[in-house]
């Protein structure tokens, strides 16, 4: 497992980074927050690159753990 600055994969994330299993086709890298953050979108932050040579743009941020943002109902 490699991170993404071993990869040249264009994608910073500010309190944590990205892991990577390659830079082929169909290989996937997956948002790693450092201790005491999460990802904003758990369904986002793991990027697959694509049969056209890109990787798909699924990412997330890091922010620090807690209840989240309020919604009024």
């Amino acid at each position: 497992t490699r991170r993404s600055s071993d990869l040249g994969v264009a994608h910073d994330v500010s309190n944590g980074h990205l892991v990577c299993n390659g830079i082929e086709i169909n290989s996937t890298c997956s948002t790693v927050c450092i201790e005491g953050y999460e990802k904003e979108n758990e369904q986002m932050g793991n990027l697959k690159c694509l049969e056209n040579g890109e990787w798909d743009d699924k990412r997330t941020s890091c922010m620090k753990e807690g209840c989240g943002v309020f919604q009024k109902v």
